[in-house]
């Protein structure tokens, strides 16, 4: 009933609509498969500052909407009919939080699709940015294990093990004598 009055509605009553059931309630209709078209009908169907404001909803929190299948629905109309400034805001957000993205497959999905909306943004920034973040996130990812490593190997030495030297559990071994 909602799409079909955003649909068919006059401007004052697709106002009325998105901001009295769109924009309050959409946490709950953006992660709902009827709710999510909703939403999208009435980013399709609204005004520049409702646009805007649905925009703004999305890029709240875009990492946990990219993991939503439903809302990914949305990036697809905010990536087609969306202003120049409203993509502009997704490619950034998306390429800031690369390295979170592209550890689910629809994240992943935004990230590539970021690049093909280069035609709104600095294709050498964007590139920058993304490996950036990506490099970031795989540090934070290689620390993690390392440390890891680390206690794990400390606990696994015997006591006293300290006093007679390092632990050969990371160690490089010496090279082969020929």
């Amino acid at each position: 009933m909602c799409r079909s009055a955003l649909q068919a509605g006059t401007p004052q009553q697709r106002e009325h609509i998105v901001d009295s059931v769109v924009l309050p309630h959409f946490d709950e209709l953006i992660r709902d498969m009827s709710g999510s078209h909703v939403v999208q009908t009435a980013f399709r169907f609204s005004g520049p500052a409702h646009q805007d404001a649905i925009v703004t909803n999305i890029l709240s929190d875009v990492v946990e909407f990219s993991r939503n299948p439903y809302a990914n629905y949305l990036y697809k109309d905010m990536r087609s009919i969306g202003t120049a400034m409203q993509k502009e805001a997704l490619i950034t957000a998306t390429l800031q939080n690369a390295d979170r993205l592209m550890q689910h497959e629809s994240g992943q999905f935004q990230v590539r699709t970021a690049f093909t909306m280069m035609d709104y943004w600095n294709p050498r920034r964007a590139h920058q940015n993304v490996i950036g973040n990506l490099i970031h996130g795989w540090m934070g990812a290689v620390e993690g294990v390392f440390d890891i490593l680390v206690k794990a190997s400390d606990e696994s030495r015997p006591p006293g093990a300290a006093e007679r030297g390092p632990s050969t559990f990371l160690a490089v071994p010496p090279p082969a004598e020929t």
